[in-house]
């Protein structure tokens, strides 16, 4: 027999802060986009996002999922986040091919970041989402398992993997206070004080 396996080419986009993320301030957004280029079907679609969270921090119910998947509109209760933090996972459900102008079948998920307390100021601290399809075929067409085949070789091409760089600004409050015991000053006489 000839066996014909699917093709997926899911794409992943990321994008942080366009400026500096100071430590102790307020957050930072991140948008994260998902969509499959095909040419066919992706089914089981998860997105994992992992977090630097020694550098930055989940900024509670900052999280929100917008988009179509195959079956409809996909809601924030797609996605979880470990209670450190360190990790946003999603299921997304199948995605059909689409173009990249067509809005529906993309999925959307946005959030915001802080720099931690104590974080020193550092260049590109990296973050880095996947995504990732886990069937060749509709699980659910047949009644059985998640059938992978050859799929998770060609199904992992490198645009299913995004990453932005935030830049950890340090932000100094200086004060500076002189004082002097002398009673009166006269102009263009130097006071020593």
């Amino acid at each position: 027999p000839t066996y014909v396996d699917n093709l997926v080419d899911l794409v992943t986009t990321k994008v942080g802060p366009e400026s500096c993320v100071y430590a102790n301030e307020g957050p930072g957004p991140y948008s994260i986009t998902v969509r499959n280029r095909g040419p066919s079907r992706a089914y089981q679609v998860v997105l994992v996002d992992s977090i630097p969270n020694a550098q930055l921090q989940y900024v509670p119910g900052t999280l929100t999922v917008s988009g179509n998947n195959a079956a409809g509109p996909v809601s924030n209760a797609a996605c979880s986040v470990t209670p450190d933090g360190s990790t946003i996972q999603c299921s997304l459900g199948a995605l059909r091919p689409t173009q990249a102008t067509a809005g529906d079948q993309v999925i959307t998920v946005q959030y915001q970041l802080r720099a931690a307390a104590n974080v020193p100021a550092q260049d590109a601290v990296r973050n880095v989402a996947v995504s990732s399809s886990g069937c060749s075929s509709d699980p659910t067409a047949n009644g059985t398992a998640c059938v992978r085949d050859q799929f998770e070789a060609v199904a992992t091409l490198p645009d299913n993997t995004a990453e932005a760089f935030t830049n950890v600004c340090a932000r100094a409050d200086l004060f500076v206070l002189k004082s002097s015991n002398a009673q009166s000053y006269v102009a263009g006489v130097n006071s020593n004080n």
